[in-house]
């Protein structure tokens, strides 16, 4: 069976009734080729690492880069989904101990640093207003109009600080920094959004002096809310007001491609807290009485109205417009030069949890700038907007040093060398498909083809002076409360949970995460083409996965593994009445190799496409290596990439189409007997 498809008879062109037939051979072919591609890269894999030239090692130094499950997304109310956020959220939380540049100081904004100077004009401007009154216990002044006390609620108690700020915002200064936001305080109106969800109100917000909406500014859209704040005139509800911050910061991040990163404030009676919130990581500030040390309130509250709009996290290089065409919203990105209008969203995953990729995939079109909208050509391409870790290798270097490897293979084929070490205990018909691809040099049609690529900001990386804490939104005696009933059955609350099978150890929870800065990475690919858990033709499934099959083997053949082959990394790809299958989204490609320590910061996966070992970090093939006395954790090797590509067409057929109950069973019994032809797994076998 070839595995480019517009070649291949068997797939092109089925009729009905032969689909059945067809998909059952599929699933044979699928398992037979991960069973020969086990075994050859078992072979090379543990005797000495032939296949791509390291040295044999005595033993394995650490597991690689822990995995978790990917996070749920934000699909209903945000009110209704905070607790959620919270589980997502608590375990990417530092607390900082102090306000210098080891400590919150380092998240604030600094391109105009606030000077005692700075804060002793504003305390005058203050003192001039009656805003400020000394205290002669202490011999400072003190913000007197702020009494959580007194009768009402928070909009009255808390209604002064409008005039504070508002104070603060007519300040001059000597370098000549402008005013960025805006103090508004609006609790019983919501903001506009540009997706659903947004059915939160905030108490108050400083609001961007300039709109990035370019129409209906006067509703209030979201993402002009530059730093939410939440209140609460007593410490009783602590907890709560947090998660309303957070609920809100999560909504802006996601509903606003132009963020990078978000700060917010917290106040419970006299007591306030500053947050900033990032794809890295999240971090919160110490507590201060912002009453009594009010030039701690003066400089936190100039530092951000006084921010440039990237210090707010705003991205420069995002524009938001009005398609003339359709007159929707759109985005114009710049990328390395040049700029790409957005059609329409392909990917979005708005997930629970600010830490991450935050993955975001648009159908684009080349455009001259960002307010000449008229494409350039008429060419649909696909951009994708990333955060990568920083230190991590992007996709198109990925990519490049893959086919430098294949180009030497090929040359080696070509010039007679010794025939590759990946060809050994492979199949001859395998062999000789592989051989016709690389002498033609045609691997480039089994993967994306890169137009052009930049890379953006990078997050900060955590303070030195901050530590890790899980209990920013929920009390540390926090307990789930027994069964208390005499005589209960126990074992009633304590069944597992569906929900419990799919979750990977709390790798991502280590003492050792580093909560590594991350790195924004946008890349224009030429084709536009549909995720698998989008194709809706089985037919149209079985091209896609042969040729990824296919890319698979030539990953081997380079020495890399993919590590997160899932329905949204293969695509099905159709180009007039050309089809093929693509395998994309490589940033988590490495070269194999196992004696490489990995990253402690975890990399999220699809539990349902995991590898079995990976997921339960559990070795099931144990072939013990020479020399080696402990038995290695899992590392991720060739056979995990197939295995996962194994659990994607299963999960396809049994899920997907629950209807073709013929054919599900047909496949299903495909699976658990295997034909004649079928390499059968030795015993203990991972798949």
């Amino acid at each position: 069976m070839q595995p480019q498809n517009t070649d291949n008879p068997g797939v092109q062109g089925l009729a009905p009734n032969e689909l059945p037939q067809h998909v059952g051979n599929i699933t044979q072919y699928v398992v037979d080729q991960a069973f020969v591609s086990s075994s050859m890269f078992r072979t090379h894999a543990l005797t000495g690492h032939d296949l791509i030239g390291f040295s044999d090692r005595k033993q394995l130094k650490l597991k690689e880069t822990p995995r978790k499950i990917g996070t749920p997304r934000a699909t209903q109310n945000v009110t209704t989904q905070r607790e959620d956020i919270v589980d997502q959220m608590e375990n990417e939380m530092v607390l900082c101990q102090g306000w210098d540049e080891t400590g919150f100081g380092h998240y604030l904004p600094s391109k105009h640093p606030v000077s005692d100077a700075d804060v002793d004009a504003a305390v005058d401007a203050l003192k001039q207003a009656g805003h400020l009154e000394l205290d002669a216990a202490d011999g400072d002044f003190q913000f007197t109009e702020i009494d959580p006390t007194a009768h009402g609620n928070e909009t009255v108690i808390y209604s002064p600080l409008v005039k504070i700020c508002e104070v603060l915002q007519d300040l001059s200064f000597a370098d000549k920094r402008q005013v960025s936001c805006k103090i508004e305080q609006n609790p019983n109106n919501y903001n506009e959004s540009e997706t659903l969800g947004a059915n939160f109100k905030v108490d108050a917000y400083l609001k961007l002096a300039h709109s990035t909406m370019p129409k209906n500014k006067d509703l209030g859209p979201v993402c002009d809310l530059a730093v939410p704040s939440e209140y609460k005139r007593d410490r009783t509800n602590v907890y709560e007001n947090r998660k309303q911050l957070l609920g809100t910061t999560t909504f802006c991040m996601n509903d606003d491609p132009r963020r990078t990163h978000i700060f917010g404030i917290t106040i419970e009676d006299r007591t306030m807290a500053v947050w900033y919130f990032s794809r890295s990581h999240s971090a919160k500030s110490p507590n201060f009485d912002f009453t009594k040390d009010c030039r701690r309130y003066i400089r936190v509250m100039l530092s951000l109205i006084f921010a440039t709009e990237e210090e707010l996290g705003y991205d420069s290089t995002i524009a938001r417009r009005v398609d003339p065409r359709t007159g929707n919203l759109c985005f114009v990105y710049n990328v390395d030069k040049s700029y790409y209008k957005t059609e329409r969203a392909i990917f979005d995953h708005r997930s629970l949890c600010m830490t991450g990729r935050a993955t975001r995939v648009w159908a684009v079109v080349e455009v001259r700038s960002f307010d000449e909208l008229d494409p350039v050509e008429g060419s649909t391409m696909a951009l994708k907007d990333v955060w990568l870790d920083s230190k991590s290798i992007t996709e198109d270097k990925i990519i490049e040093h893959i086919f430098d490897k294949l180009k030497r293979v090929a040359a080696d084929l070509k010039n007679g060398n010794e025939e590759p070490k990946g060809f050994k205990n492979m199949d001859d018909k395998s062999k000789q498909q592989l051989r016709e691809c690389l002498e033609k040099g045609d691997w480039t049609q089994y993967f994306l083809t890169i137009v052009t690529h930049s890379r953006g900001t990078t997050s900060k990386e955590m303070a030195q002076g901050a530590s890790p804490d899980n209990a920013l939104f929920r009390s540390r005696s926090y307990v789930v409360k027994a069964p208390s009933f005499p005589n209960a059955d126990f074992s009633r609350s304590f069944t597992p949970h569906s929900a419990n099978l799919v979750q990977v150890p709390c790798a991502h929870q280590s003492a050792f995460r580093h909560y590594s800065s991350k790195r924004q990475y946008r890349v224009v690919f030429k084709e536009v083409c549909q995720p698998l858990h989008d194709v809706n033709n089985l037919k149209d499934v079985a091209t896609a996965l042969l040729d990824c099959v296919f890319a698979l083997q030539l990953l081997f053949l380079a020495g890399w593994v993919h590590r997160d082959v899932s329905s949204g990394n293969v695509y099905y790809f159709k180009d007039g009445g050309k089809e093929r299958g693509i395998l994309a989204d490589l940033e988590y490609a490495k070269l194999f190799q196992p004696d490489e320590k990995g990253n402690s910061d975890p990399k999220t996966g699809t539990a349902f496409f995991m590898p079995v070992e990976i997921h339960t970090q559990l070795m099931i093939y144990k072939v013990p290596r020479v020399g080696q006395a402990v038995q290695p954790d899992p590392f991720h090797n060739f056979e995990h990439d197939m295995e996962s590509l194994f659990w994607l067409f299963l999960w396809i057929v049994l899920v997907r189409f629950p209807g073709q109950r013929k054919l599900s069973t047909q496949v299903a019994h495909k699976v658990a007997r295997p034909g004649p032809s079928t390499h059968r797994r030795a015993p203990g076998g991972a798949l």
